[in-house]
């Protein structure tokens, strides 16, 4: 959706810096390894090192779902049809040149943006609730340390930050909507003929020596994998729950020591005005914005209904909702917007505030401070992760025991 974004938007100042920094882009190759230890650079972006590490999970991402994808019919071949491996590394430079450009103008991830996006996965939750034994072991059996993945997640997080940024203040133009719909509706009437390759089989006669030498060539392709027999037993740690007593000491001092998992940052509701103007734009043409959005600045602190001007006078996507933003906490609007907006009382309009964008208006409808939840509220969830961290751990302890009973062949 993004790289679509920057072909319709080729000519904004933001993508042309995209592309200049596409353009810019050093790589230094070290082949393919597949055995690469973590601190092997495969590639460098603008500074920034690409891992052997990324690199491979990032190969293996794309293999995993290729195979998915095309089932029985997979082969190993494919991998070269599909040019896997300069694949991967595009896919990781691609991401890494979105990441610096967030950055760059300004944005950027809080730690708990990141805590509630993993506590948000199913794959992490045991009935409803985060559990951090599960987290940890899904991460080990994946060979993932914790902080490798929670950098991942801050990385996608930025990525799609500035995709929705993107999306908040370029509008698409009537000429852009026309093609777009005309492109996804259009249709085309075919004929054809169909060759059916069994209708052929009985025709076609094989000498043994070409099948031989096929064989030959391609034995990896039927070479029977390693297989072996196993027994084991299965240990579930919700048959250890009703063993756990809790008592409020343990409570307390988990929600002391983990606050800012119960704390909501502090969030503002806006609308804008945007009046578009490159940063390079001629000194006239910067004048002469700048007027008609003092013109308009003027309307709405004389008291003009501001939704009505951002219908009229906006040049952002938002035009139509008269400029509604909606709530949005730090991190999610261009820096000087943000910090504009964050400084407001609510109903406050600002004066004109310039970012890369252009000139915008803002005013403030509502603030949600930060607030932490009090511990009545969160008490029931605090009790039952801490129910499900003891039960995992003798579950654990139950298993190395009988471990320690099995006989060994």
């Amino acid at each position: 959706m993004l790289l679509s974004l920057m072909r319709r938007h080729a000519k904004s100042w933001l993508i042309k810096f995209l592309i200049a920094i596409i353009a810019l882009v050093f790589i230094f190759y070290f082949g393919y390894s597949f055995t690469s230890k973590e601190g092997v650079k495969v590639a460098e972006v603008n500074g920034e090192v690409i891992s052997g590490m990324e690199y491979q999970r990032t190969y293996r991402e794309l293999l995993t779902n290729l195979k998915r994808e095309y089932g029985t019919v997979w082969n190993d071949n494919l991998i070269k049809v599909f040019d896997l491996k300069n694949r991967a590394l595009e896919e990781l430079i691609d991401k890494k040149i979105i990441s610096q450009e967030a950055r760059r103008i300004g944005m950027d991830i809080t730690e708990k943006e990141i805590q509630d996006r993993i506590l948000s996965y199913p794959a992490f939750q045991f009935r409803g609730q985060f559990d951090e034994n599960r987290y940890r072991s899904l991460l080990a059996n994946n060979r993932m340390k914790p902080e490798n993945f929670e950098t991942i997640i801050a990385q996608d997080m930025l990525r799609q930050k500035l995709s929705q940024f993107l999306l908040t203040f370029l509008l698409a133009s009537d000429r852009e909507i026309l093609e777009q719909y005309t492109y996804m509706n259009q249709q085309v009437k075919i004929g054809f003929v169909h060759f059916a390759p069994e209708d052929f089989k009985e025709s076609i006669q094989i000498d043994p020596d070409p099948m031989k030498n096929y064989f030959e060539e391609h034995k990896e392709a039927y070479r029977i994998p390693e297989k072996i027999k196993l027994s084991y037993i299965t240990i579930d740690p919700d048959d250890f729950r009703e063993k756990i007593r809790l008592d409020d000491l343990e409570i307390v001092s988990y929600y002391e020591d983990n606050m800012e998992m119960f704390t909501e940052e502090r969030q503002v509701k806006a609308r804008h005005i945007l009046f578009k103007v490159d940063p390079d734009a001629p000194e006239d043409e910067e004048k002469k914005v700048k007027e008609r959005a003092l013109e308009v600045l003027e309307k709405a602190h004389s008291g003009s209904d501001f939704s009505e001007l951002a219908k009229q006078y906006s040049e952002g996507p938002t035009r139509e909702d008269g400029g509604d933003l909606g709530y949005f906490s730090r991190g999610r609007m261009v820096k000087p917007f943000e910090d504009a907006a964050f400084a407001m009382e609510k109903g406050q309009i600002s004066d004109l505030v310039r970012t890369s964008f252009g000139y915008h208006i803002i005013k403030v409808e509502d603030i949600r401070e930060e607030k932490t939840k009090p511990l009545e509220e969160v008490r029931e969830q605090i009790s039952d992760i801490l129910t499900r961290t003891q039960s995992m751990d003798l579950a654990n302890e139950k298993a190395l025991s009988l471990i320690d009973q099995m006989p060994y062949d």
